[in-house]
């Protein structure tokens, strides 16, 4: 242990090499891998997790921004599918439903779930306190309870623990709290990961309206459900879509054109495009450590050139293979350990980074923990080529080895490798900053700055004629305007026709409720006809709407559509002919990525809207402003959330941007790790040339051939692997194309960008130790020899 330390210390720059290398490789890969293994590999918190599934209806000509295949079933449907489960033992349904919370000092919006009774112990939850609903409960005059969730207990009630039995109010009604969810559970994900977490649960007690509605919109229930022991997803699936098969020749009217769609829960916590760069940069993650030991590997043999002497003498003195080989590995330990240590630290780090820069889209990652198992992997890989090629100098233990070697061909192999390697990385990066920067640039048909909404469910529509007037009289509101739903949030669709199409013609469309200030407030120009009336607005049932140019273009690709009447069998409001009276502006309602979706809107408000303000000079007091009147009007009245609706877009570019901060940091690691191991190798061979460059400055050579000399056989190497690194990332590239916006995977700054990289970056590294090379005194060189 003495002489491995002394060892260490006598070549510092080699040792902190080295563990650098290894602390990097270790905590950058770690973090990535305890990433993937929450977000892909770690079961569900559910009982029997893997055999629990999400049942959705799947009609994917009907305009939403949710995936066509995936749409919320009606409560006819399953109340069909519970009768004749077929491969399931067991479903159950939950929907969305937001609450008013009064009775206390201030009115909240809380977000919560109905569910049937037989949710909770589908799932396998328990309550830390009371109980779970009865099956009795779950029916209308009987259903006047509530659970309320860990995080709501003790936020809204603060933990006490008396709150078994309280009445609270919940939109007026009084309703008993019967029990306290366990820490920590969460309804099933849907959609590729979960959204805002429920804070209040209450029993599902259909209405007899709910049961015999056939519309979309009553197209309301999350459906999950465990399958048969014994059965398979993919039976499942078939045998759901046979009984959807039947129930479209049963029930025309509301299931034409409809399917069933079963999906593993476990699919359901990421969405498929977030699972692919989660793979991507596993990929990615793969390179670094691979790098890594290359880095490793690299070191560690032209330290092993340099020490043929040594071991050579220690040979002549006795020294046995086994004790030049007990010593290697002490030594190798020794750097092996201290890098390990180290990326642990760096392996915490990075985690919390990640979470600091957590994706919208990439759910849960405030779960993600440094996974043992993952760094243990990490490390004994690492720790494995450090043992490996730690032992390298063990064959030049022999006597007869006393002539000082440069390093070997197998150096500048591993060089090339790592450059090619780095390369890869560096042109991927570029692409998805290219990439990113197109996207940015992408004009959405709608002007978002110094835009807020807030969320407003107010117990008459009303209350919005008194609301509305005081907030456009606050001296820096320049508009305001109400809809059902904002652009970038999902809407229900439905499917639209002229008088003269068929009804299997008809055309999916996104449905919004919308006043004229929403157009003004959110820059949506009118490009024909004219928007809508207060008279229209206040009358709700106007029969008149506006579309957009999409789907004026597709109504009528040649003609005026201003004048037209549509019809949806899907929307009550346009069940009987509406006139299109205007044709708004094409928006990418669901980010810059997507196309514009058809859009009909109709005028009106909901008692549930959502506020839009665009706001002009000092804006740090419009929300207390907003709060005071709503108070002012009805002290009951609650204000749900307030958001500045740049923020929701940069929610939405938040996944292009994680992605491309993990590429850009893992290109960055890449480069560094390659870096040190052309400085090191380049500063280690010319410390066993020394005496060679001082006779041959001694006798006439110039400085500059010293360092040509120095710089041509690394740099050699490095331009091979660059260049093979170049050639074999067009492929790889192609293979990612759908990662890239508006970018070709062959753009040639790209590639020039990252060959530039990595040449000024290897080129410094291997300059610094041939400058000295060249500036050798050989006076002070020899004597020191």
């Amino acid at each position: 242990m003495r002489l491995a330390l002394r060892f260490i210390r006598r070549q510092p720059g080699f040792s902190v090499a080295v563990i650098l290398t290894l602390a990097l490789g270790i905590g950058a890969t770690a973090s990535v891998f305890s990433v993937l293994n929450v977000m892909l590999l770690r079961p569900l918190g559910y009982r029997d997790a893997g055999r629990l599934a999400m049942v959705w209806e799947s009609n994917p000509s009907l305009g939403m921004p949710i995936p066509g295949s995936k749409v919320q079933a009606s409560v006819q449907n399953y109340l069909e599918w519970s009768r004749t489960p077929g491969p399931f033992e067991e479903l159950a349904a939950f929907a969305d439903r937001d609450f008013t919370l009064t009775g206390t000092d201030v009115p909240e919006r809380l977000r919560g779930f109905r569910a049937t009774g037989n949710l909770f112990p589908l799932l396998g939850a328990r309550a830390q306190t009371g109980r779970l609903f009865r099956p009795d409960e779950d029916s209308p005059g009987h259903d006047q309870v509530a659970v309320l969730s860990d995080q709501a207990w003790r936020s809204r009630f603060g933990g006490t623990p008396d709150i078994v039995g309280r009445r609270v109010i919940l939109d007026g009604q009084p309703r008993e709290v019967i029990g306290v969810l366990e820490p920590g559970f969460r309804e099933p994900p849907r959609w590729g990961g979960y959204q805002r977490p429920a804070e209040v649960w209450v029993p599902m007690a259909f209405s007899s309206d709910e049961r015999a509605s056939s519309s979309n919109h009553h197209r309301i229930l999350y459906v999950t459900g465990r399958i048969r022991t014994g059965a398979t997803m993919p039976n499942a699936h078939r045998e759901m879509g046979a009984l959807g098969q039947d129930l479209a020749r049963q029930y025309p009217e509301r299931n034409r054109g409809w399917s069933i769609n079963v999906v593993p829960l476990q699919e359901e916590r990421v969405s498929e495009p977030v699972r692919q760069s989660l793979l991507v940069l596993l990929a990615a993650a793969c390179i670094v450590l691979l790098i890594a030991c290359f880095n490793i590997g690299h070191l560690f043999l032209a330290r092993a050139s340099g020490r043929r002497r040594e071991f050579a003498i220690r040979a002549a003195l006795g020294a046995s293979r086994g004790q030049v080989a007990r010593q290697l590995l002490m030594e190798a330990s020794v750097l092996g350990v201290a890098g390990g240590l180290l990326g642990v630290a760096v392996s915490r780090w990075t985690t919390r980074v990640l979470l600091g820069m957590q994706s919208s889209m990439v759910h849960r990652l405030e779960d993600v923990a440094v996974d043992w198992r993952v760094l243990l992997f990490a490390s004994c890989l690492t720790l494995a080529s450090v043992l490996a090629f730690g032992l390298a100098p063990l064959s030049l233990a022999r006597p007869e080895n006393v002539k000082p070697a440069t390093p070997s061909r197998g150096a500048a192999w591993l060089l090339a490798s790592e450059a090619s390697l780095t390369a890869i990385l560096l042109i991927a990066s570029g692409l998805l900053l290219k990439s990113f920067g197109k996207m940015m640039d992408v004009d959405l048909g709608l002007r978002l700055e110094r835009v807020l909404s807030v969320e407003v469910a107010a117990k008459d529509v009303k209350f919005f004629d008194g609301l509305l007037p005081r907030l456009r009289a606050l001296p820096n509101v320049q508009s305001v305007g109400t809809a059902s739903n904002l652009p970038m949030q999902a809407i229900m669709g439905g499917r639209v026709r002229t008088a003269g199409m068929a009804a299997d013609d008809a055309l999916g469309a996104d449905f919004r409720w919308a006043d004229a200030g929403y157009f003004t407030t959110l820059g949506i120009p009118i490009i024909r006809g004219r928007g809508f009336t207060d008279s229209e607005v206040a009358l709700g049932n106007a029969r008149v709407v506006i579309v957009d140019d999409t789907l004026a273009h597709r109504l009528h690709p040649k003609g005026d559509v201003v004048g037209t009447g549509i019809t949806s069998t899907d929307w009550p409001y346009c069940r009987e002919s509406c006139q299109i009276v205007g044709v708004s502006q094409a928006i990418r309602q669901i980010g810059p990525e997507k196309a514009p979706r058809p859009e009909v809107i109709v005028p009106g408000r909901w008692n549930s809207s959502v506020l839009v303000l665009r706001a002009a000079g000092d804006v740090a007091a419009l929300g207390p402003a907003i709060r005071r009147i709503v108070a002012n009007l009805d002290r009951m009245q609650p204000v749900g959330r307030m958001e500045w609706m740049m923020d929701s877009y940069a929610g939405i570019t938040e996944e292009r941007r994680f992605n491309l901060a993990l590429a850009g940091t893992f290109a960055g690691l890449a480069l560094a790790l390659a870096g040190i191991g052309v400085f090191a190798v380049t500063a280690f061979g010319l410390s066993q040339r020394v005496r060679e460059f001082a006779i041959r400055t001694a006798v006439g050579a110039q400085p500059r051939q010293v360092l040509i000399d120095v710089v041509r056989k690394p740099l050699f190497a490095l331009a091979t692997g660059g260049g093979l690194g170049l050639a074999f990332a067009v492929p790889v590239m192609i293979s990612l194309r759908h990662h890239l916006y508006s970018v070709e995977p062959t753009d040639w700054t790209a590639y020039a960008g990252a060959a530039a990289i990595l040449f000024i970056g290897t080129a410094a590294a291997l300059i610094l130790p041939a400058r000295r090379a060249a500036r050798i005194d050989p006076a002070v060189a020899l004597r020191h020899n």
